[in-house]
């Protein structure tokens, strides 16, 4: 009798663990559904398993997040952050092998303004977006317009799908009105304002001096001269490197404004629509000349005399 017992709590177990074991192999590599949607998904940096989990199935994606979590950890699966679209008809397991492989669907990119075009094909080519040279060779002539933002892109975007993305959002955000003058301007006014609420002022700086046929004499423009001048490719160049006082008339470019009147022939970096917008409304004002304190606070003056006598009582501040 006792042997029955024995036997009979035995073969109870034994269900027990077959039935568990079937439940985690269906749980495992059976689909939430049928359903072929595609499902966005995020994994953020730092997220533990148990939160990736959850997120899968508020997204109904897997059917158990503990299982789910509990097969991660068990396999010591090493979920690898990115964007990525999942369909429910995919298992838990072929999700687990796309996540620690790190097979992003989509990568984030953020274009923050005032960069060249070389500094963008550089932090493309750093973060394995897509080569120097493809984007370099694509974004020819399209300096000024590559609108910085923060993208969404696929995994496997060409550097024209990146130019396009970007393109594309300048004219979308800036309605298709700005002209090549006011966007060259505005690249100006990126690189040397310091706070939102000085842009419009220092656009109305250059555009005064624009007005009377006087030089804009604008440092950046030097910067940009000086460094296509010593750039040797993508390496670790690094732009917008100081300048001394015989650069002003020493850095032979055409977008130097210190040796050419007006505007430089095109943009000078990538601006943001606070400059875009800025140069489309100068600041109406008698203001020709500016220099920037230490601590960012632009000083304002009518005529050179009032410039250098400021330049003089800030001295200390500059």
């Amino acid at each position: 009798m006792r042997k029955k017992v024995i036997f009979f709590a035995i073969a109870i177990c034994m269900i027990a663990i077959f039935g568990i074991v079937g439940m985690l192999v269906y749980f495992i590599y059976s689909p939430a559904s049928a359903s072929q949607a595609q499902v966005f998904f995020e994994v953020k940096d730092g997220q533990n398993k148990i939160e990736i989990s959850q997120g899968l199935k508020d997204k109904e994606l897997i059917h158990s997040s503990k299982i789910f979590a509990y097969y991660a950890k068990t396999t010591n699966a090493n979920l690898k952050s990115g964007l990525y679209y999942f369909s429910p008809s995919q298992s838990a397991k072929q999700i687990i092998s796309v996540l620690i492989n790190g097979e992003v669907s989509e990568k984030q990119i953020t274009i923050i303004e005032g960069l060249r075009r070389e500094e963008i094909a550089q932090y493309l080519a750093k973060n394995n977006i897509t080569t120097y040279a493809d984007f370099m060779i694509a974004s020819e002539g399209k300096e000024g317009y590559l609108f910085p933002d923060t993208y969404r892109i696929s995994a496997k975007a060409s550097a024209n799908e990146i130019i396009e993305k970007l393109t594309n959002n300048f004219k979308q955000k800036t309605a298709g009105d700005v002209s090549q003058d006011v966007l060259t301007l505005a690249s100006i006014v990126e690189r040397e304002a310091k706070q939102d609420n000085e842009r419009a002022k220092i656009a109305g700086v250059y555009q005064n001096r624009i007005n009377i046929g006087m030089k804009l004499e604008a440092d950046p423009t030097v910067q940009y001269g000086k460094d296509t001048n010593n750039a040797k490719g993508f390496g670790d160049f690094k732009y917008w490197q100081p300048i001394s006082l015989a650069d002003y008339t020493g850095v032979d470019s055409k977008f130097n404004t210190y040796l050419n009147a007006g505007l430089p022939p095109a943009p000078i970096c990538n601006p943001g629509l606070k400059s875009i917008k800025a140069s489309l409304n100068p600041e109406k004002h008698n203001y020709y000349y500016y220099f920037h304190l230490a601590d960012g606070t632009a000083i304002y003056s009518k005529n050179l005399a009032e410039h250098n006598a400021n330049k003089l009582k800030y001295q200390n501040e500059r």
